[in-house]
């Protein structure tokens, strides 16, 4: 199932895609899916991230090799400001001139999770959604090493997340990553 959050007139709201349509759904994409009778056609409306401003974001990055002196991967949240749409614009700070794109894939947690066993992890999972995280590459040049945090990773617009939530995946471990720039393969 694609579950995806979108702009029906002035209303925020959260829908299932069947093919070129959308059918909103009443509630969160957490509860039980009630597909209404509001039916939309894809191209009639704006796709929002899948997420809201009270979802929290974790990431962890672990890529970066000779660069990083941690013992393991570090550990940063995404704030709710650099959440963007799937195709949105990234806006580039004042100081900055260049960015890092890096496409992820975002596991969707579906409920509170804590002290759960590795067996158990797969039933809080509700789907996987397309994330890009982006940094200021100027900054990262200038703040690596001093414990500055990872700010390079949070101004407004870093976290393009979506199109939408794809529920039925069955192992997240074999998917082909790709990430476009104005359309292009990068």
């Amino acid at each position: 199932m694609k579950i995806a959050r979108f702009m029906l007139g002035l209303e925020e709201t959260w829908g299932v895609i069947l093919g070129d349509s959308i059918h909103a759904v009443s509630g969160t994409p957490y509860e039980k899916k009630n597909v209404g009778d509001r039916i939309c056609s894809l191209s009639d409306i704006t796709l929002l991230a899948p997420l809201t401003s009270t979802n929290k974001v974790p990431a962890i990055a672990a890529n970066y090799g000779e660069k990083d002196d941690r013992d393991g991967p570090g550990i940063f949240m995404k704030q709710p400001g650099t959440y963007a749409p799937h195709q949105g614009n990234i806006v580039y700070p004042r100081s900055c001139k260049s960015v890092i794109h890096e496409a992820e894939v975002g596991v969707v947690i579906s409920k509170t999770a804590r002290h759960i066993s590795e067996s158990d992890a797969m039933d809080y999972v509700m789907g996987y959604t397309c994330v890009n995280d982006v940094s200021a590459k100027e900054t990262i040049e200038s703040d690596l090493g001093k414990g500055l945090s990872m700010r390079w990773k949070h101004f407004d617009t870093f976290c393009p997340i979506g199109p939408h939530i794809e529920t039925e995946i069955d192992d997240p471990g074999h998917l082909k990553i790709e990430c476009f720039v104005n359309g292009e393969l990068s």
